[in-house]
Parts: C-alpha cells; structure tokens; sequence
C-alpha cells in the first residue's frame, strides 16, 4: 500500500514539476530533496516519504 501511494505522490510531483532532465536548466518548480509524512486512509495513518518542490525564485 505504502508504495503505491509513493507512486502516486511522485506523479502528482512530475505534473507540477515535469520530466527531469540531465544537464538542461528547470522551469519554476525544482526538486528540493524529501520528507517524510502521513497520509490518512479510513482509520489507517500510512507513513510515506514523498518529494519536496520549491519554486525557482524561492519560497
């Protein structure tokens, strides 16, 4: 279950951020490393590590 929910998490970031690119400059949003969180499913709490993003300009 963990793991799917991972995924998930991962694709919503790559549709915000977009494909990664070796060697080319970002758009807006770059990845900033990751954290780790909870993510509520009926009465189950599932811990998940999921990817940080920052806009270019900061914040």
């Amino acid at each position: 279950m963990r793991g799917s929910l991972e995924a998930v998490l991962k694709l919503s970031a790559v549709g915000v951020e977009g494909p990664r690119h070796q060697g080319q400059a970002g758009g807006e949003v770059r990845r900033h490393g990751k954290q780790s969180g909870t993510v509520c499913l009926s009465t189950q709490k599932v811990r998940v590590k999921k990817l940080r993003l920052r806009k270019k300009a900061g914040g």
